[in-house]
């Protein structure tokens, strides 16, 4: 078990834009494997964590998605609905900053890969698209406080 302490505000890595995963290197299997650990070793109050969280720089994630850890590489969005819902977020990397408002779309589509390499495309919606596009913003190098910042 690997389990990664979690990177926090202001460590650099949380604004670095990731790099895509590569099936074939070790260090990133053992990314994905860290993720899993991680989250899990958390509890059911964690609802998801990004690799920069853990001290990777590479494009993955894990949520929490009705009750089961699903892993999420090299993802995309490729829709989203122009619907939106304004909600409070926190950010594991941010524990000092909790119910900042955001805007996310209520609906999302697009692909991912799983830790073997197989496309996999996804629709999310509601909570589960707002916890996925938290964590997808991650991998983007968007914090929370950039969206507190920009009033959003």
């Amino acid at each position: 078990m690997a389990v990664r302490p979690i990177v926090k505000h202001p460590d650099p890595i949380l604004r670095k834009v990731c790099e895509t995963v590569d099936f074939t290197s070790d260090a990133d299997k053992q990314c994905l494997v860290d993720l899993i650990d991680t989250i899990n070793s958390m509890g059911r109050n964690a609802l998801g964590i990004s690799a920069p969280q853990i001290g990777y720089a590479k494009r993955a994630f894990v949520v929490r998605l009705g009750g089961k850890v699903a892993l999420s590489v090299n993802p995309t969005v490729e829709s989203m609905s122009t619907e939106t819902e304004v909600m409070g977020e926190g950010c594991l990397s941010f524990p000092w900053l909790n119910g900042i408002k955001i805007a996310r779309p209520c609906r999302i589509e697009g692909y991912q890969w799983t830790s073997q390499g197989k496309p996999l495309r996804f629709a999310l919606e509601g909570m589960e698209a707002r916890v996925f596009l938290h964590e997808f913003d991650h991998i983007n190098g968007v914090t929370i406080d950039t969206h507190r910042r920009a009033g959003k």
